[in-house]
């Protein structure tokens, strides 16, 4: 393997012991070369073992590539005393995907969980099968029923004479609740009170305010501090136009949904003080962009609330879907039953399967320390691509300092797994 010329930012992650690291890295900035260095300089200066290590990765190609990669760099040290013992023990190595990981640790201690010992896993291709396969029977169930609830719910995704957006949403949902940690509470208590006709203690309508406080707070200071500069370059026209903006945004806090419903349907009321300005200044385009930057904050805040809406009316429309999210979320709980008594018949685990029986291990106190003394370091490769509840696994198998963490926002991939970079 040719001699690799690194970075003194590279240097320092090679080097950096005795604490958590969360490393950014982007595409092609040699992430993976930093990783492998890292692992075989503890490995040849006696500062760990290949089997006090657990290196998780989140594609099995990416696995074998660090294995192989490993393999070779430490070959470069061959003569050394307990290197060749070490390239030994690589195919057993604990580096592996999350699910390859909590596949054997599921293997280790199953006697601790409701499953059989001789259990397989279903491929992503058996599990979407098996999921329709058991949607398609608990729908007919349901319209033979025909339940006047599970009628009005058809009837709002009733699409092309078929069910098939009411099937895709259930699919959905179901895999969104399976990335969470605790799907129990959301499903009881979150999901509900989502629907609380309270606004101002209704957790969407506290996210709302949460979210587009800082959107607002943002579009604020950046006027104000155009103003400023406005000011200082003598543009006077300018400044006057931009005053009349500034003097409007007043607020600096929004506590309640309702106060911020009603301050911005006055906000959506200012007309652009700009439009006469006719010069030609750099200024000015800032200024126009960020004023229609604005307006599209305003439209996206009552594209979720309604535009035309009072709030009278959202808590009548919160109020009437209740039913309809009860049903919902109701019809996702009788699929999960079927979908989990399919697996049942067949002895099979798939991916979510996976991670929850692991988690439910680690969640004993006395397994779960055993399983933290096994490893000096826990290294996390994308780990912008794991989900809340694979956050919850890896999180209790370190020591709270002995993490490396590699990932790059820009290259999220898993959305589709409600990953959370």
């Amino acid at each position: 393997m040719a001699k690799i010329d690194f970075t003194e930012s590279q240097e320092n992650v090679i080097n950096h012991k005795d604490n958590n690291l969360l490393v950014f890295a982007s595409a092609g900035s040699g992430k993976t070369a930093v990783i492998i260095e890292k692992i075989a300089q503890s490995i040849i200066n006696n500062q760990t073992t290949l089997d006090r290590l657990l290196v998780v990765t989140f594609t099995e190609s990416a696995t074998a590539e660090m294995k192989q990669r490993l393999h070779d760099k430490l070959g470069e040290s061959i003569d050394q005393k307990n290197i060749k013992e070490e390239i030994e023990k690589l195919p057993l190595a604990d580096i592996s995907t999350i699910h390859g990981f909590c596949q054997r640790l599921i293997k280790q201690y199953f006697f601790e969980l409701d499953i059989e010992p001789s259990f397989s896993i279903f491929s992503d291709e058996e599990s979407n099968f098996y999921k329709i396969k058991a949607l398609d029977y608990l729908l007919r169930q349901e319209q033979e029923e025909g339940r006047a609830e599970f009628l009005a719910l058809c009837e709002m995704f009733y699409n092309n004479r078929t069910l098939a957006s009411l099937k895709e949403n259930i699919l959905k949902f179901y895999a969104f609740l399976q990335s969470l940690d605790n799907k129990e509470k959301y499903m009881g208590e979150i999901a509900t009170s989502c629907y609380d006709g309270d606004l101002d203690n209704n957790n969407a309508c506290k996210f709302v305010v949460e979210r587009y406080s800082k959107d607002y707070l943002y579009f604020k200071h950046n006027f104000e501090k155009l103003l400023l500069e406005s000011l200082q370059a003598g543009e006077e026209k300018i400044s006057k136009a931009l005053e009349k903006v500034v003097c409007n945004l007043t607020k600096t806090k929004f506590e309640k949904f309702t106060e911020m419903f009603e301050y911005f349907k006055v906000l959506g009321k200012i007309r652009s003080p700009f439009g006469s300005l006719r010069m030609e200044s750099e200024l000015l385009d800032k200024i126009r962009v960020l004023w229609t930057r604005f307006g599209e904050m305003q439209k996206a805040f009552f594209n979720i609330c309604g535009e035309k809406e009072n709030i009278d009316n959202i808590v009548a429309n919160m109020q009437n879907s209740l039913g309809v999210v009860k049903e919902f979320v109701g019809l996702v709980e009788k699929f999960e039953t079927e979908y989990s008594a399919i697996k049942k018949q067949k002895k099979a685990l798939d991916f979510d399967d996976l991670e929850k029986y692991a988690l439910e291990l680690l969640e004993n106190p006395v397994l779960c320390q055993a399983v933290k003394e096994k490893y000096d370091v826990v290294y996390i490769d994308e780990y912008q691509d794991i989900n809340n509840k694979q956050e919850k696994i890896l999180s209790l198998v370190t020591k709270g300092d002995n993490m490396v963490m590699v990932g790059d926002l820009k290259q999220s991939i898993y959305g589709f797994r409600n990953s959370s970079p």
